[in-house]
């Protein structure tokens, strides 16, 4: 049986775009009452992320280092515009956030946890590749950005398990940092109008991280999280979470967190 796998959500126009990634396909529900309306055919390979990239493209990455890219305009049918083959970039792909007109990519390369930051218009890396840390071979990293701050969180299983943040201006060595006792499965990331940062833990036990832009702790958030949370997205009044092998979408409004 394939359980479903909501691996990165996007809210955009009243929908709610998300990756199954048990099947490799793009699903799009009405954000009002859930309501499965439009879904991709299969991929060709497993798609791992998804991010909003203006208001009429939206970027999905796979798993084998292609992005393709989506128009708003048509949905709820999805229409790929093009696709993205990065020259030089990562050997895998994890996530992608849009950031000043560009994206930016976070995985593996040589088996180690990088992040760059890619063209959206002419399939380049622009600057350098930029190194996290050793990677396991499952290790998996989700991005999201707000300003001139990359945030990534990184489930490594190790003592380099946390959340990273880099200055794009300054991008040689992360510029904050956030590990805890009670984070040692960190995957979805996100971030809110207010700056406020929320990270998606599954170990030792299911719960939310609300940080600052700066890294610091504001609340551990356990109550009503649910089970093994993997995916996160952040707009101006509600979290949305997916959780591991299900295709339900909770969601909470920010102000009572």
């Amino acid at each position: 049986k394939e359980y479903p796998w909501y691996q990165s959500i996007v809210v955009f126009s009243n929908k709610i775009f998300v990756i199954d990634s048990s099947v490799s396909k793009v699903r799009i529900h009405g954000l009002q009452d859930g309501r499965l309306l439009y879904e991709s055919d299969r991929l060709k390979s497993t798609p791992m992320a998804v991010c909003l990239i203006n208001d009429s493209e939206i970027a999905v990455v796979l798993k084998n280092s292609v992005i393709k890219i989506m128009s708003t305009h048509d949905t709820p049918v999805i229409r790929w515009t093009r696709d993205l083959r990065v020259r030089g970039g990562l050997d895998r792909y994890h996530g992608v956030v849009s950031f000043d007109g560009d994206l930016v990519v976070c995985g593996v390369k040589e088996n180690t946890v990088c992040w760059c930051i890619v063209s959206s218009n002419d399939r380049r890396v622009v600057g350098t590749i930029h190194q996290i840390c050793k990677a396991k071979s499952w290790s998996l990293s989700y991005i999201t950005a707000k300003h001139n701050i990359i945030y990534i969180s990184c489930d490594f299983d190790s003592p380099d398990t946390g959340v990273y943040a880099y200055d794009v201006q300054n991008p040689s060595k992360y510029k904050y940092s956030y590990k805890h006792t009670d984070l040692k499965g960190p995957t979805g990331i996100s971030i809110d109008h207010r700056a406020s940062l929320f990270v998606c833990n599954y170990i030792p036990y299911s719960c939310i991280h609300h940080l600052t832009s700066e890294c610091q702790l504001v609340s551990i958030i356990r109550w009503g999280i649910p089970y093994r949370p993997l995916a996160i997205f952040c707009d101006d009044r509600r979290l949305y979470v997916t959780c591991w092998w299900s295709n339900h979408i909770t969601t909470y409004r920010t102000h009572y967190l």
